[in-house]
């Protein structure tokens, strides 16, 4: 009872922790989905990726420490430098793509604080999923990105049906 007193008192605006769940492949069978969802597994956020971040992730996801990532270079630099990822926040879509503000320390003493940095999120969640970084969202996102994701599968879908017999040439993923 105390969990639904909680969920119907939280504003939509409001930033939530949410959690890597799981990979999927989108209704149209060409793009892969990170799905996160909340602590209660109650609000989900859909994340396009490139077949080639998905499979990183993946690789990341699981519990063991993998030594052959792409991104051990990156980690090195920010160990070399001081610099630690700290936090991922879905904040906008522009089209079909998703932004996310990624939030990083420094720890050397009296430094500034950094300025967030806003990227694309297919370009970061393997990245982000390695430095072990918390990941954030409001409802509201959450909601449109599900929206936007059924919008998209729905195009996809009819794409075939505007021109029956053609052969739809679809651009690669690779980052």
């Amino acid at each position: 009872m105390a969990d639904k007193l909680e969920f119907s008192l939280q504003s939509k605006e409001e930033l939530i922790e949410i959690f890597p769940y799981g990979v999927t492949i989108g209704l149209d069978q060409n793009r892969p989905v990170l799905v996160f969802k909340d602590k209660s597994e109650r609000h989900v956020l859909p994340v396009w990726l490139s077949p080639l971040d998905a499979g990183i992730a993946m690789a990341l996801s699981g519990d063991s420490e993998v030594s052959a990532s792409p991104h051990t270079l990156s980690h090195q630099i920010f160990k070399e430098q001081g610099l630690v990822l700290s936090e991922c926040v879905f904040k906008e879509v522009k089209g079909h793509h998703q932004f996310v503000d990624i939030c990083y320390k420094d720890n050397k003493p009296k430094s500034e604080k950094k300025a967030p940095i806003r990227l694309r999120a297919d370009y970061t969640m393997s990245l982000c999923i390695h430095e072990k970084v918390q990941f954030y969202s409001t409802i509201n996102h959450m909601d449109r990105c599900r929206k936007l994701n059924v919008d998209l599968e729905q195009f996809s879908n009819n794409e075939a049906a505007v021109i029956p017999g053609a052969v739809i040439q679809r651009p690669g993923y690779l980052n």
